[in-house]
């Protein structure tokens, strides 16, 4: 009778094809490594230019409100204008005046050496924006006409109409520098 070679796998053959699946395991590893660090950075990469189109809202929509008068009483939209911060007044409870220790109140400035943009409600201080590029913070002023104002002359912030903004963020290890742009007019004037 003749003699069957033995069933099954030698150990040779079965340390080949242990050592091909660990290759191949290492190589899915590596690759879903990769795409997971793509991802992240995507991730952070969006998430630093929503932050940044938040702020501009924030601000834009602070713009529009500025200047709320329903008592009719010469409330003052922007009672403080610079290029790196803005005062912005609105009579939200109609008494006539603004109360500079509530929400009729904004303030917008710098703040942590200019890294960090701040919005102050009344008294209260709150980070909207960090990262912020050096000078990455810029305010302008147009009168009715379009034309851009001198923050600093006399009658600049009662002539103003409209605010643009413009936000740098300076590049970290998870994002590259980004720059956005924005303006809102003041719909109470």
């Amino acid at each position: 009778m003749p003699r069957r070679p033995p069933a099954g796998l030698t150990l040779v053959e079965l340390m080949v094809a242990t050592l091909l699946a660990l290759a191949t395991m290492a190589a899915f590893t590596a690759l879903l490594t990769t795409i997971l660090v793509a991802r992240l950075r995507a991730a952070e990469v969006a998430e630093a230019g929503m932050a940044a189109a938040g702020a501009i809202d924030q601000i834009v929509r602070d713009v529009r409100l500025a200047g709320y008068d329903p008592a009719a009483r010469g409330i003052v939209g922007i009672s403080a204008a610079s290029a790196t911060g803005v005062v912005l007044g609105a009579d939200l409870d109609g008494s006539g005046d603004v109360n500079p220790t509530s929400e009729e109140q904004i303030t917008y400035r710098t703040a942590n050496g200019g890294d960090t943009l701040q919005r102050i409600v009344g008294q209260q201080s709150l980070p909207l924006l960090s990262d912020l590029a050096p000078g990455g913070f810029r305010l302008g002023y147009l009168d009715a006409d379009g034309v851009e104002l001198d923050p600093q002359a006399p009658g600049a912030s009662a002539a103003a109409r409209a605010v643009t903004v413009e936000l740098a963020l300076r590049a970290t290890d998870t994002h590259a520098a980004l720059r956005m742009r924005g303006a809102g007019r003041l719909l109470n004037r």
